[in-house]
C-alpha cells in the first residue's frame, strides 16, 4: 500500500503523498441560467482555463518591484508574523517535499523566490477535470501555487470568503470515490421506494414528489412519465436523493405522514388565494401559519391550536 502521509495543508487542503487530486468546477447560484444548471461559474466546455501565476508581493508601490511570495524561504511575506522557529519548521517541510524533487529533475536555483527568470513566466492551467498527482513534481508544484493563490477552493470550503473568486474547486480522488458510492447507493435505495410507492400507493407518490417539487400541483402523470422524468431527475443532481428519501420517511411515518399531504393541499390553496401571504407570513383568515408551506403543513401537523384551522383548510 502506497504511502499517504501529509505534505502539507495549505488553506483548508491537506496535500497527501503518492494522491491524486482533481479540478471540478465551483458552484454558483449567481451565475447566468446556463452556467447553473452546470453548476459551475465556467463556461462548461473543455479548454476553459485559468492561468494562475505564482503569488508576487510588490514591496515599491512607485516601481512596483517586489518579490515571488514562494513560501520556499523564510522570509517570504505569506509567513507575515509568524515565530522564527515556525517558519524554518514549514520551509524545511517545503524544501524537502516539493523544492527538492522538482529541482531534482529541472535543476538546483530553479524555484529560488530570486530566480525572476523562472517566475516570471510560470503560470498553472486550471482546468476543470485536470487532475493532479502529487508523486509528479510538476503537478504537486502546481497545485501548492495554485492552493497559496486562493484560486481553487478546497470542496468543504465553498462559503469561506477567501476562496470568492475562486472559480475551481479541488477535491482528493478518494474522496470523489467514496461520495460516488455514497450517491449510488441513495440513488439506489430511492428508486427503490420510489418503485414501491408507484405500485402500492400512486397519489402518495404523486404528493411525495410535488412536496420536493419535482412535479407541478395540479397535473397527473401516467407510469411511463412518471418513471421517465424521476430516473432523470434524481440522477441530475446529488442532492436529489436525499430530498426524496427526506420525503418518503415523512410519508411513512405514522407521526408525520400527514405533513406532505398537508403541505400540497396549503399549497393549492396558496395558489387559489384561500392562504394568503403578508409580511413573510402565510396567513388563513388573519391568523399567522408559518413563514414557508412546508412549515405551514408542520405547524398544522403537531400544533394543537391550530387544529380548527386544519379542519377547515381540508374542507375549503
Amino acid at each position: 500500500m502506497s504511502d499517504k502521509s501529509k505534505i502539507i495543508e495549505i488553506n483548508g487542503l491537506t496535500i497527501k503523498a503518492n494522491s491524486v487530486y482533481k479540478v471540478t468546477p465551483k458552484p454558483d447560484s449567481s451565475a447566468p441560467d446556463g452556467f447553473v444548471r452546470e453548476g459551475t461559474t465556467k463556461l462548461p466546455s473543455m479548454g476553459i482555463y485559468n492561468g494562475i501565476p505564482c503569488n508576487f508581493k510588490v514591496t515599491n508601490s512607485s516601481t512596483k518591484e517586489g518579490v515571488y511570495d514562494t513560501g520556499f524561504y523564510t522570509q517570504s511575506p505569506t509567513y507575515g508574523t509568524l515565530k522564527d522557529d515556525q517558519k524554518e519548521i514549514i520551509v524545511k517541510n517545503l524544501i524537502d517535499k516539493i523544492v527538492k524533487p522538482y529541482e531534482a529533475k529541472y535543476g538546483r536555483g530553479t524555484l529560488d523566490h530570486d530566480n525572476t527568470e523562472f517566475w516570471d513566466s510560470y503560470v498553472v492551467h486550471l482546468e476543470a477535470g485536470k487532475p493532479y498527482v502529487t508523486s509528479n513534481p510538476d503537478d504537486l508544484l502546481a497545485l501548492y501555487i495554485a492552493m497559496s493563490a486562493h484560486e481553487i477552493a478546497p470542496k468543504d470550503k465553498l462559503g469561506d470568503p477567501k476562496f470568492k473568486n475562486a472559480q475551481f474547486c479541488i477535491e482528493d480522488s478518494d474522496k470523489i470515490r467514496t461520495r460516488k458510492e455514497e450517491v449510488n447507493n441513495l440513488v439506489m435505495d430511492s428508486t427503490i421506494n420510489f418503485g414501491s410507492l408507484l405500485s402500492n400507493n400512486k397519489s402518495k407518490l404523486l404528493n411525495v414528489l410535488r412536496y420536493i417539487k419535482m412535479i407541478d400541483l395540479h397535473q397527473e402523470y401516467d407510469e411511463a412519465t412518471l418513471k421517465s422524468s424521476f430516473y432523470q431527475w434524481i440522477n441530475s443532481n446529488n442532492d436529489n436523493p436525499i430530498k426524496f428519501l427526506s420525503a418518503y420517511k415523512l410519508s411513512t411515518n405514522d407521526d408525520t405522514e400527514e405533513i406532505v399531504n398537508l403541505y400540497v393541499r396549503v399549497a393549492k390553496l396558496y395558489k387559489k388565494g384561500v392562504i394568503t401571504f403578508t409580511n413573510n407570513e402565510f396567513l388563513y383568515k388573519g391568523t399567522n401559519l408559518g413563514a414557508d408551506l412546508k412549515t405551514v403543513a408542520n405547524n398544522l401537523n403537531k400544533n394543537k391550536d391550530l387544529e380548527d384551522i386544519k379542519i377547515a383548510l381540508l374542507e375549503e
